[in-house]
């Protein structure tokens, strides 16, 4: 079964600069609840959500110039960080067992799809220099 690039549907590269927007946004939203010492909930679970949706847009858009290789690097990395996510799941409890004497899952959803989306840009990033210093 051969995929192409037009197989994996991916939003247009524009939405990296929505992307970039609500990203820059949403961080100013959390240094200024910091700086003010304000505990406002809501603006800080917004401004959360936001940097989630900047970093899934980020991670759904085409690169500006997209070929084969950055398709199979993409999907590569989206193997790598649900596995990664998985372990992580998985692993937790027996690490707080080990470290604070409890067996309680404290990874909470935006949590993991923080650690989940960071490292598949870490690997993606990576695949890509990689497969660049290979041509």
């Amino acid at each position: 079964m051969k995929k192409n690039i037009q197989d994996l549907r991916l939003l247009p590269n524009y939405f990296r600069k929505i992307a970039f927007s609500l990203l820059v946004i949403s961080i100013a939203g959390l240094i200024v609840l910091k700086s003010l010492a304000l505990s406002n909930e809501l603006i800080k679970e917004i401004s959360i959500n936001g940097i989630l949706i900047s970093l899934l847009l980020f991670a759904i858009s085409k690169d500006k110039f997209e070929n084969e290789f950055a398709v199979q690097s993409r999907l590569q990395s989206y193997a790598y960080a649900f596995v990664f996510g998985a372990i992580l799941v998985i692993v937790n409890p027996y690490t707080n067992l080990l470290f604070d004497g409890t067996y309680v899952a404290n990874y909470n959803s935006h949590t993991l799809l923080f650690s989940m989306l960071i490292f598949y840009f870490i690997m993606y990033f990576n695949l890509k220099r990689r497969r660049r210093n290979f041509q």
